[in-house]
């Protein structure tokens, strides 16, 4: 399941300036590795590509100052890896560029570049669809009508770029996105050019937008909820009813860890096998195929912990376990509502169809959120220390739960509980060592 969020339409990132030099000089050094950083809000930067040095630098132009402001994403834009291969003899170079999301918290999608080019070395760019020729005009964004640009189009994605065929590169086809702190690139080249200044324009678009949720996980909005037995009816652990706001979008797993989910990371190295194969009706479990899209058990805290971190993720605290069960809903019993059958989840004696064991993943319908048994089925490890006196002290944002204890909590009820213990407000504890036939756990994301 993939989840968008979208904010906002196109963003022009900015104007890139490209200065082109080329003469009749002895090749020379390597590029040169230098980098242009600024807000993309309109920033522009000059490339000067030296053929004859075989040098590329990226940065403002010596005594110029070109700025602006759109949307306050930042981008870097500097030399690839590869650099440069160059070819003098006939006046050509191909560059890698990188372009770097430094944006905090969104996801560059549908990153393309388009290419503008003019012989005149005067020439500069001005606005979307022409080019300013008047050399004695330095810097003014004006139109020039008599002259549109020659352009072509390539879409970025965070493995290779894809050629495009409309003027504005990539025509409505979403790419891969470019997480942040992730980067793409993308080489340019350059042919058939004459001796002399030629200056060259790069012009870059892109969508700034949450980034979509990893394959089985579930794009989790943040947001304040009341954490606790709002019904008065649970244990004194789940009082005093408080507020909590978990100030970031996080993912979590939309199932259960599966039996073969598990296996794969054990086969990989990162974890180890489930202290038991059976379960409690079934004497072959883990390990048959039969079985493989139903909730591992027999892991504890140590191994939960294990697998979620060889997959890149981590386990939920306690705060976004409740929010996230909720699924969007206020003061409820269950994250679907205040009534439960065995329709609704897999509990003790609820005429559901598993006999009174595990269920298989996604067989009951998902909560607002779209994540499957997050109650029923089995007890899902947190990464939290227990306190039984943790909500009179608990801070309203992003509670981490206890610095230390002697348990670790766990959330959900399971396939033999009674359905009372069902409720998305319920506690309870296990050392960290504990293993039984139902006791397993999904996985969170930032």
């Amino acid at each position: 399941m993939r989840t968008k969020k979208f904010k906002g339409t196109w963003a022009w990132l900015g104007l890139w300036a490209m200065a082109l030099s080329f003469g009749c000089g002895t090749p020379g050094g390597d590029p040169s590795g230098e980098t242009a950083v600024g807000q993309v809000e309109a920033a522009v930067y000059e490339l000067r590509l030296d053929l004859d040095h075989k040098t590329l630098e990226i940065g403002d132009a010596p005594g110029r100052s070109w700025v602006g402001a759109l949307n306050g994403h930042t981008l870097e834009v500097r030399n690839g890896p590869a650099g440069c291969s160059w070819d003098a003899g006939n006046y050509a170079a191909t560059c890698e560029v990188v372009f770097h999301n430094l944006d905090s918290d969104e996801c560059m999608y549908n990153v393309r570049t388009r290419f503008n080019s003019s012989t005149r070395p005067d020439a500069i760019m001005a606005e979307a669809d022409y080019i300013w020729t008047d050399p004695g005009v330095d810097f003014i964004l004006a139109p020039n009508t008599s002259q549109p640009i020659n352009d072509s189009g390539y879409c970025i994605t965070d493995d290779s770029p894809s050629s495009a065929g409309s003027a504005e590169g990539c025509a409505n086809t979403w790419q891969e996105s470019i997480p942040p702190g992730g980067v793409a690139s993308q080489s340019f080249v350059f042919t058939s050019v004459a001796a002399g200044h030629y200056t060259a324009y790069l012009q870059v678009f892109a969508d700034y937008q949450s980034c979509p949720a990893p394959p089985n996980m579930a794009l989790i909005p943040s947001g304040c909820f009341d954490m606790g037995d709002a019904f008065g009816e649970g244990e004194s652990n789940e009082f005093p009813v408080h507020n909590v706001c978990i100030t970031s979008d996080f993912y979590m797993d939309v199932h259960e860890v599966t039996n073969a989910e598990y296996a794969a990371c054990v086969s990989g190295g990162g974890c180890t096998a489930p202290s038991n194969s059976s379960s409690y009706s079934r004497g072959s479990y883990y390990g048959n195929p039969t079985y493989d899209n139903f909730p591992v058990i027999y892991v504890d805290w140590n191994q939960a912990t294990a697998y979620c971190t060889w997959a890149g993720k981590r386990l939920p605290t306690e705060a976004e376990w409740e929010y996230a069960a909720r699924g969007g809903l206020s003061g409820k019993r269950y994250p679907w509502g205040d009534s439960i059958s065995g329709t609704d989840a897999n509990y003790w004696n609820s005429g559901d169809p598993w006999d009174n064991d595990t269920s298989e993943v996604e067989y009951y319908a998902a909560n607002g959120y779209g994540l499957y048994d997050m109650t029923g089925n089995v007890y899902e490890w947190t990464n939290d220390w227990y306190s039984s006196t943790y909500y009179s002290s608990s801070p309203t944002n992003d509670p981490p739960g206890p610095a230390s204890g002697t348990y670790r909590v766990l959330r959900g009820g399971l396939w033999y509980d009674p359905s009372a213990y069902l409720r998305v407000a319920y506690r309870t504890t296990y050392f960290p060592t504990f293993l039984y036939n139902s006791l397993g756990f999904r996985c969170a994301g930032d």
